[in-house]
């Protein structure tokens, strides 16, 4: 098995296998269970100012509270560094909020920080991410559609 910090090939497959661009619109697509398996069991995330999560199970139920309320979801990785071992990667989010009349595209600017674990049991498995977002467009459109005093934070 080829370190994955030690390969481009393999890094940017981890990157497509968590990251691929995906339309939620059709439920059928964004299934996080489908790629888990990058996961350490002892996974530590972070959605932006959100709290620490444990856990697979903790990660997924906040991935669903985070898209929950979005009708459309689609991630574009721009650039990535790896240092250390760390990979660095900016992206674009483009979403639609479900609650949007008129379906307009928010664009959503990020930076992840994914580390790999480099051995034990946990070899090459993400064991901790944590996601920066400017998610300012978002709670713009809310605005203007008078939702934001109503809403949970939008992490």
């Amino acid at each position: 098995m080829v370190d994955v910090l030690c390969s481009r090939e393999a890094v940017e497959d981890l990157i497509e296998r968590q990251w691929v661009p995906f339309d939620v619109k059709d439920k059928g697509k964004a299934k996080p269970e489908e790629y888990v398996n990058t996961f350490s069991q002892d996974l530590i995330s972070i959605f932006a100012n959100g709290p620490e999560v444990h856990g697979i199970q903790g990660h997924l139920a906040s991935y669903r509270q985070l898209y929950e309320n979005l009708c459309y979801v689609r991630r574009d990785v721009n650039s990535y560094d790896v240092i250390g071992d760390k990979i660095y990667m900016e992206f674009t989010t483009l979403l639609i909020l479900s609650s949007d009349p008129d379906q307009q595209l928010i664009a959503i600017r990020g930076c992840n920080v994914i580390q790999v674990a480099t051995s034990g049991r946990d070899k090459n498995l993400i064991v901790r991410v944590h996601g920066y977002y400017d998610v300012g467009p978002a709670f713009d459109r809310l605005f203007q559609l008078g939702e934001a005093a109503s809403e949970e934070p939008f992490y």
